[in-house]
């Protein structure tokens, strides 16, 4: 980055930033081990087996089951996450939440998954019984299905679980954000704050929904930390994405993903089932065995998903400084939220490429760097 924009940072922050990045990692494989753990104590032991006899195979029995498993995985990985997450956050002032607060909000994930999950997984073995040879496609239907529901109704009816939302309070900026809706002819179906500070030091901001949910959302810090001109930068980038109906495109790739993971798993499941002991995979102690692997086979396409989401973003970035013709003022939002929320401006390759869905910091300023050269050499 040109020297002219390395005093928009705080070198203090830099250097928080690099240690903050190596504890989320540490955070990050610590997750991962312990679900590796977590498999190999029970699945690949007669342990499920023995649950599953114990419980049965019939209608509330085999739900009962399911929430047994979700349950004790559910409380092993909310101790990773506290020491791994929750007090490192703290320690580098990146949370305001009390142990309580944060407790109730692993707890409500906790019941929106077994809301979401337990009748997916038991009509994923009513298909898997019936329709043996094509259950992967009827799933992946499915799938598809519960993806674009999820869309439209999380922002009216799982956010506001977590988060209050507002009417946009500052109509200096609410008649400057609408000026920015006009000329960019996006149909924004309201502009919301949502209270981050109660949780949080960070900043952020999107725009959710899709049709009469679609809504843009501000969070508090970055209101009250940002110059209205940045966080109208920010906000282009978010319009971007409406314009260009990413969104769709997100959908219809993670769409062709999931049919993809769950083909995949039509041809593996029956040799793991096999290999580990189980009757065959349709066995009802298997079945949280097979979300497990169908998990495993997303994670190992997220480099795929990853670089299209990347081009997205640089896309964005484009419009962002094109639509505003203020680059300055993204490079300054982009420095912003980097020492706001302890971003680092670079990462290895390898870790860009299976972990990062977004151009770094850095990626980002550089471009508008360049942009704005390209436009004073005009």
């Amino acid at each position: 980055m040109e020297a002219v924009h390395e005093q928009l940072f705080d070198p203090q922050k830099r250097a928080k930033a690099k240690d903050y990045h190596r504890a989320r990692n540490i955070q990050r494989y610590l997750g991962l081990l312990y679900t590796i753990l977590f498999t190999v104590a029970v699945f690949c032991t007669p342990l499920a087996r023995s649950l599953a006899t114990a419980i049965g195979d019939y209608g509330w029995r085999l739900a009962l089951y399911l929430i047994v498993i979700a349950a004790v995985y559910s409380i092993g990985n909310t101790i990773v996450n506290y020491f791994a997450g929750y007090r490192v956050q703290h320690r580098f002032g990146l949370s305001v939440q009390t142990p309580g607060s944060w407790l109730g909000d692993e707890l409500k994930n906790f019941l929106i998954s077994l809301v979401l999950l337990v009748p997916l997984l038991l009509l994923f073995r009513v298909i898997l019984t019936n329709a043996p040879a094509y259950w992967w496609l009827y799933v992946g239907i499915v799938f598809v299905f519960i993806s674009v529901i999820l869309v439209n109704l999380s922002p009216v009816l799982i956010m506001p679980l977590f988060y209050k939302f507002t009417p946009l309070k500052d109509e200096k900026l609410k008649a400057q954000l609408e000026r920015l809706f006009a000329k960019t002819g996006s149909g924004i179906r309201g502009v919301y704050e949502m209270n981050m500070s109660s949780k949080t030091s960070t900043a952020n901001a999107m725009i959710t929904g899709t049709g009469n949910t679609r809504r843009m959302i501000l969070g508090d810090t970055l209101l009250k930390s940002f110059t209205a001109e940045e966080i109208e930068a920010v906000m282009a980038h978010e319009l971007a994405h409406h314009n260009f109906r990413h969104m769709p495109q997100i959908l219809l790739l993670n769409s062709l993903i999931g049919m993809l993971s769950f083909w995949l798993l039509s041809l593996i499941a029956p040799y793991v089932a096999e290999w580990l002991g189980y009757v065959n995979s349709s066995d009802p102690a298997f079945l949280p065995m097979l979300m497990i692997l169908t998990l495993t086979i997303m994670m190992l396409m997220e480099p795929i998903t990853n670089y299209h989401t990347r081009t997205l973003e640089r896309q964005s970035d484009r419009y962002a400084v094109e639509v505003t013709g203020k680059p300055e003022a993204f490079i300054r939002a982009m420095a912003r939220l980097a020492d706001q929320n302890l971003a680092v401006l670079r990462v290895s390759p390898m870790e860009y490429i299976w972990f990062w869905d977004h151009p770094t910091i850095g990626q980002r300023i550089e471009f508008a760097e360049s942009y704005q050269q390209d436009a004073r050499a005009e």
